[in-house]
């Protein structure tokens, strides 16, 4: 199992990857590109159904992609699979070990591998991607409910801040009244004066 973006970059890493897609396929630049490729597909695929995608990879293993939804948009895939559903297609195996460079008897074998011990039927498969389905659903409730969480946050952050610039703006104001009345004693101050010396002459 990994998770990927929506451009189907990982985001986790890999989860009991066997080495036939992590080393063997994966480890190529091509092979690499292909799996990425693959995963973006089936990302797509779920996203446009709202479901998960049982689908197969371009070395021929069964793959499935369920999307992470929050509020409508897929944020990302959780893809996960690398079994076999049918008996090995060897000379396909070997097809695209010349495509990726590698040496085919060597990916041969490490495909064999996948089948001794990653076939599954297509029942076991359907519960392994319902299972998968629940984990996203999961995902994407508490995506939501952080969502919220932080929405609310910034919402009385945004009140906080306005009761604070409230409160400056009436310390302001009270400064500037304070301000005016010593100004204004002082003005009556002065007048006073002036009057008693007018008093004198």
């Amino acid at each position: 199992v990994i998770t990927n973006d929506i451009d189907g970059n990982p985001i986790t890493r890999p989860t009991n990857f066997c080495d036939f897609c992590m080393k063997m396929t994966r480890g190529t630049e091509k092979g690499a590109q292909r799996c990425k490729e693959c995963g973006r597909n089936g990302g797509s695929q779920a996203s446009r159904t709202g479901r998960p995608a049982v689908y197969e990879c371009h070395t021929g293993m069964t793959d499935f992609a369920t999307p992470i939804m929050i509020d409508g948009h897929q944020l990302g895939t959780i893809v996960g699979g690398q079994v076999l559903t049918k008996p090995l297609d060897e000379e396909n195996i070997r097809r695209v070990a010349r495509e990726l460079k590698v040496n085919e008897d060597d990916y041969l074998e490490s495909a064999r591998d996948v089948e001794r011990n990653r076939s599954v039927d297509r029942e076991s498969l359907a519960a392994a991607v319902d299972m998968m389905a629940q984990v996203a659903e999961a995902v994407s409730r508490i995506g939501i409910y952080k969502q919220r969480l932080a929405n609310v946050a910034a919402f009385i952050n945004e009140k906080l801040t306005n009761v604070s610039a409230t409160m400056q703006e009436l310390n302001a104001t009270a400064n500037d009244v304070s301000a005016n009345q010593e100004a204004l004693n002082k003005g009556i101050q002065e007048v006073n004066e002036i009057s008693s010396k007018i008093n004198e002459f």
